[in-house]
């Protein structure tokens, strides 16, 4: 499964989401998003590349330009595994790689150039980046008279990894936690949701059942397996909710256990 991440090999936030800005009301009306403006290692036109295979679901080459992308297949991000969706705005009107992915339903591969900063409705090159969860496809006027996007907009920091093999100069993380990786794939050890609980069967149950000793036998989580986990978690420092996700996984395999 790929990681979702950050679109630019020099991360330069000049905008959060947050503080005094002209971003402020894009977050503290109705609806909301959190966009984020980056401006590359110079000011200059740097590419906004794709973390991910992506399906362009709207373009308008009005107001302010502006590109919708969502994820061809679910993706792994800080805070959840799900299909993603990504905007990028203010780039140019002569953008020839806007013009290569001009079309609804183009496809841009892993990897390949978006777009480029722009100044189309700005005074300096930048993009500005706009994130959530599922799908996207257009932008609506909110309660504080900004343009902000259709959907389920997320931080970016909760939808974008910093993957540290492309993202390789921090200039200015823009105020944010990023999470951090040097891989831009991660492991479909999980279902979808992203984390065991009772009632979930499988290969990978049997792995977590033969970790805990074969106290259990079979591939069934069941309420036996609840309980083993929920002691593992007690006495490991962690939350005790008998379900193993991420965190509980990593102290796993701290101990010795195999995805």
């Amino acid at each position: 499964m790929d990681k979702f991440y950050f679109p630019q090999e020099t991360m330069r936030i000049t905008q959060n989401p947050y503080g005094n800005t002209s971003h402020h009301p894009h977050n503290t009306g109705t609806p909301k998003d959190y966009p984020i403006d980056c401006a590359g290692v110079d000011g200059g036109r740097s590419a906004i590349f794709c973390p991910t295979e992506m399906k362009v679901s709207a373009i308008k080459f009005c107001s302010t330009n502006t590109i919708w992308l969502v994820s061809t297949h679910k993706v792994d991000t800080p805070t959840f595994k799900d299909y993603v969706f990504m905007t990028c705005t203010h780039w140019n009107d002569d953008d020839t790689h806007i013009k290569k992915h001009k079309k609804v339903g183009d496809i841009i591969k892993k990897g390949e150039i978006i777009c480029l900063e722009g100044t189309d409705g700005a005074t300096a090159n930048h993009i500005h980046i706009c994130t959530g969860r599922g799908y996207s496809d257009n932008w609506v006027k909110n309660s504080k008279g900004k343009w902000v996007m259709v959907g389920d907009n997320k931080p970016p920091e909760e939808v974008m990894y910093r993957y540290t093999k492309f993202t390789t100069h921090v200039m200015d993380n823009g105020g944010l936690k990023w999470i951090s990786t040097d891989t831009d794939t991660c492991s479909d050890f999980f279902p979808p949701r992203g984390y065991f609980t009772k009632g979930d069967s499988g290969e990978n149950v049997r792995k977590i059942d033969d970790f805990f000793v074969n106290k259990v036998k079979g591939d069934y989580f069941g309420d036996y397996s609840v309980a083993i986990v929920k002691e593992f978690q007690r006495q490991n420092g962690l939350e005790v909710d008998g379900c193993i996700g991420k965190v509980t996984l990593a102290k796993m395999v701290e101990q010795g256990f195999k995805e």
